[in-house]
């Protein structure tokens, strides 16, 4: 049984609003079709208990300029929806991919080995957000789990205090579709903390004595393989994202948290991704995965006074971090 007189256990929900596809068109032809129904699906969830609170993460990056003709086009489009978001207390922010379109390739490239592209990135989706919404964006998720010293100063140079990109235990990757067309490669993250951390001016990943002024909250991750039937996956790094299979993402959540504990922070920090509004079967998932959080994951949470859903600033205050 859950201690009533114990601090609750801090959970962050991230959803990232953004086109269906992983790769757009430039012509206005991709869909946000998940986006309704993503939203939709996390309003019910919570629709008996006006204290949960959800981080809403939205693609404003020069992609979306390139293919809406306005890298605000998603903020306007579902500008009532945020709004009521930002009223009821929830955390609204950007969630900044690298897409850059190739007139040669007829294809957008995830362009990570030109640091002035990732800034232009960075200042675009922040400008966006200020534009559209009238007040600045605090919290960002890169796409892809890219973050590098000039992806961290452009983010504190546009007023972020808070990042969530960081997926402890993930390894240097070139692709995460090998289809799609990439330069750079996505860094190693097996020797990140998992716990809230000031990411070094030099090595963002990592903690540093000369540390900027934002807090790192890593996403939670698996921490160890998962066993199948005798079968070893080697899930180590893997985001506990909520459309996976409820076998799955009850692994992630519970090797993740158990990492955290042992790290000296009790958090779990999880996201979805809108095209999860696609998929009856994704947005299946999703709901039962929410609903075993909420109900204490099965006595997961009972060392703590149950969970509460929070914003990733007050998450960092319950950790004793503050933003």
């Amino acid at each position: 049984m859950a201690d009533p007189e114990a601090p609750r256990l801090p959970i962050v929900v991230v959803a990232n609003l953004e086109p269906d596809e992983r790769v757009t068109t430039n012509d206005g032809t991709s869909t946000w079709n998940g986006v309704d129904s993503t939203i939709a699906l996390i309003e019910d969830w919570r629709a008996d208990d006006p204290a949960i609170q959800v981080t809403w993460l939205w693609r404003c990056d020069p992609a979306i300029t390139e293919g809406f003709g306005d890298a605000a086009w998603g903020l306007r489009r579902w500008r009532s929806q945020i709004v009521d978001a930002i009223e009821r207390g929830d955390e609204v922010g950007v969630h900044p991919h690298l897409w850059r379109w190739s007139s040669k390739l007829r294809t957008f490239v995830s362009d990570a080995a030109d640091d002035e592209w990732k800034a232009t990135c960075i200042r675009t989706s922040l400008e966006a957000f200020q534009r559209e919404i009238g007040s600045p964006a605090h919290v960002s998720q890169m796409g892809d789990g890219h973050f590098d010293p000039v992806i961290l100063r452009s983010l504190v140079d546009h007023g972020v205090t808070v990042d969530l990109t960081v997926e402890p235990g993930g390894a240097p990757r070139t692709h995460l579709v090998h289809s799609e067309f990439v330069t750079g490669v996505i860094p190693d993250r097996r020797r990140s903390p998992r716990r809230a951390f000031r990411p070094s001016w030099k090595d963002p990943l990592r903690p540093g004595r000369r540390a900027a002024p934002l807090w790192e909250l890593p996403i939670t991750t698996a921490a160890e393989p998962l066993v199948i039937d005798g079968a070893v996956v080697d899930d180590t790094g893997t985001p506990a994202n909520l459309g996976n299979d409820p076998f799955r993402f009850h692994h992630l959540v519970t090797t993740g948290l158990a990492a955290a504990v042992a790290a000296g922070q009790p958090v779990l920090n999880v996201v979805v991704r809108s095209d999860v509004g696609r998929s009856p079967v994704q947005l299946e998932h999703t709901a039962r995965n929410l609903e075993w959080l909420r109900t204490g994951m099965r006595g997961l949470a009972d060392p703590w006074g149950g969970v509460e859903f929070v914003t990733p600033p007050v998450a960092l205050a319950r950790l004793g971090c503050g933003a």
